[in-house]
């Protein structure tokens, strides 16, 4: 129908049904809906509601500090087990582990931070990004990497327990991005009675 014969057919309607503006206009895509209840003639659309801010929140629970402790034997074991043993030497030269490793995994309400206990006794924040949670579903973005890895979390006897699930990097330094989880996060990680900066007092 052209903009003219439109505009016909809207006058007639008009003279016809004097007072009468409910019907829709039979030029619009929305004829077949009913009218919005606004004198506007936009058509209403109903979009589902994405999660809110607060529904992907951090857990108060997960909002701590979480003390990681392991030696390059475990963390050898958990990647034969998870499939990637072969790549257990190269990945101890890229990050330049000691015999044994001390780190603190702290989440906020949106963030997470993981910081290293250096030789000297220095703690250092070496991987960082925003968290978010779906349902049992954990995503941490690293936003030096600009990668999700996402794992199924649950709290146990006062440890926190991360099920790898996805991630969406491919490489780190020429090795798995997943290595990286399966090294640090596939046993249980004790709470810490401490908070960032104060990391010794975790020990």
């Amino acid at each position: 129908m052209s903009m003219r014969r439109a505009a016909a057919a809207a006058l007639i309607v008009a003279v016809t049904l004097i007072g009468c503006n409910d019907d829709p206009d039979p030029a619009s895509p929305g004829a077949t809906r009913p009218p919005p209840a606004s004198a506007s003639d936009d058509p209403v659309v109903s979009e589902p509601p994405s999660p809110s801010a607060a529904e992907e929140a951090v857990p108060s629970e997960l909002q701590r500090t979480w003390l990681i402790r392991l030696d390059r034997e475990q963390i050898r074991a958990d990647l034969v087990t998870a499939g990637f043993g072969r790549w257990a030497d190269r990945f101890f030269a890229s990050e330049g582990l000691a015999t044994r490793v001390v780190m603190a995994l702290t989440y906020g309400e949106s963030t997470f931070e993981i910081a290293w206990r250096e030789a000297g006794g220095e703690w250092t924040v070496g991987w960082w990004g925003t968290a978010r949670v779906e349902g049992a579903v954990l995503t941490m973005h690293d936003t030096h990497f600009l990668l999700d890895d996402s794992y199924r979390w649950r709290i146990r006897d006062d440890r926190l327990i991360l099920t790898f699930r996805h991630t969406t990097g491919t490489l780190i330094r020429g090795i798995p991005s997943q290595v990286y989880s399966r090294a640090y996060f596939s046993r249980p990680i004790p709470a810490g009675g401490c908070a960032p900066p104060n990391f010794e007092t975790c020990l």
